[in-house]
């Protein structure tokens, strides 16, 4: 017996193979990845399905058409990059606190325990940065990373040393490895059109907002 569909899915279907875009507010359980399938199944076109993890994006191959990509948005930012970066951030994507400690002790004067403290919390407020949807790092950033560390250190002197370490990590050329949330701000901050006539998208309310950002900006219509 195949499966019966709720009237508020087939509404839902019936206004997506109009080309529209949609949001659906959905309880956990309540078959908004089984709505995102039946969509996929109607509309022969090109399209992409955002999975919330990797054990979730291998599962979905078996059940979404062919015509649908399964991936991960770090997956499918990976693949976006220009083929230089690409290659920069398959060769290692994890910055260690000694790499970064050795970055920042040749742009600022620090004692071996500021040069830790001070790498420590750039770490984290890089980590804000790239899965913001801000265009370029901020005070807020380094203020948050303060407020996870409880180190005593400055928001501003923090911040200042934002700027350098991304462009040491998004740049081919760079110091700093591409991290993985790195490639993900790259593709976000590009604007790029993804190559997909459609996105579907699932707990798309807890993903990052970068990942928001480049699903907005896909250029494709969108259910999320």
């Amino acid at each position: 017996m195949g499966l019966i569909y709720t009237s508020q899915q087939l509404t839902a279907a019936q206004a997506f193979s109009e080309h529209k875009s949609l949001k659906i507010k959905a309880f956990a359980g309540t078959g908004k990845t089984t709505l995102l399938q039946l969509m996929a199944k109607r509309d022969g076109r090109r399209g992409l399905y955002i999975a919330y993890n990797n054990e979730i994006a291998r599962a979905s191959r078996g059940k979404f058409p062919g015509n649908v990509v399964c991936k991960t948005a770090h997956a499918l930012a990976l693949g976006c990059l220009p083929a230089d970066l690409r290659e920069k951030a398959k060769r290692g994507n994890h910055l260690s606190r000694g790499q970064l400690e050795r970055f920042l002790n040749t742009r600022v004067a620090l004692s071996e325990t500021d040069a830790k403290d001070l790498a420590w919390v750039a770490k984290q407020a890089m980590h804000w940065f790239c899965i913001s949807d801000d265009p370029y790092p901020a005070l807020h950033h380094a203020q948050r990373a303060l407020a996870d560390s409880h180190m005593a250190i400055e928001s501003d002197k923090v911040l200042a040393v934002l700027p350098a370490m991304w462009e040491a990590i998004a740049s081919v050329d760079g110091s700093l490895p591409l991290t993985f949330d790195g490639y993900l701000k790259v593709v976000q901050l590009s604007g790029m059109p993804l190559p997909f006539d459609y996105v579907l998208a699932d707990e798309c309310q807890d993903t990052y907002p970068a990942i928001q950002s480049i699903i907005r900006n896909s250029g494709a219509q969108v259910a999320w």
